[in-house]
């Protein structure tokens, strides 16, 4: 049984988070409109990257190192390709965390910590499609390709 990226990549932000805690990180010195612009900039780039990329080839590199594609489901009636309409709402809710890294770290964790069960972890109970959340509003899944 293979181990979802979403989940490794949590438990190395969970890595991260211990780290900075443990070194006393905090955003008390930055700027708050600042950080608020930089976290909607942020969220803005990821997503167009997130939804450039699947428009064009059904993958992000990162996909494509781990031989995945998202794909519309195969119901019928489905077009063969997904619609920009949906590439865009997903992108958007797979990156919607980013909009809150302005706030202090503990709202940053819950948020982080509540998103990931939806996005990451819902797959790996989720049967017979194993879609996460936002795959589920658009009508995606997630294919492996080898």
């Amino acid at each position: 049984m293979s181990i979802p990226l979403g989940t490794v990549l949590f438990f190395a932000w969970l890595f991260w988070l211990f780290f900075a805690v443990l070194a006393g990180r905090t955003l008390e010195g930055a700027d708050t409109g600042a950080m608020i612009f930089a976290s909607v900039c942020g969220f803005l780039v990821c997503t167009a990257y997130d939804a450039v990329c699947l428009r064009v080839w059904g993958r992000t590199p990162g996909k494509m190192i781990v031989k995945i594609v998202v794909v519309p489901d195969p119901a019928p009636g489905r077009p063969e390709r997904i619609p920009l309409d949906a590439v865009m709402v997903r992108a958007a809710l797979y990156w919607l965390p980013l909009l809150v890294m302005w706030t202090p770290l503990w709202v940053q964790v819950l948020v982080n910590g509540v998103w990931l069960v939806p996005i990451a972890l819902w797959p790996l109970w989720d049967l017979p499609k194993r879609q996460a959340v936002h795959d589920k509003i658009v009508r995606t899944v997630v294919l492996r390709r080898d």
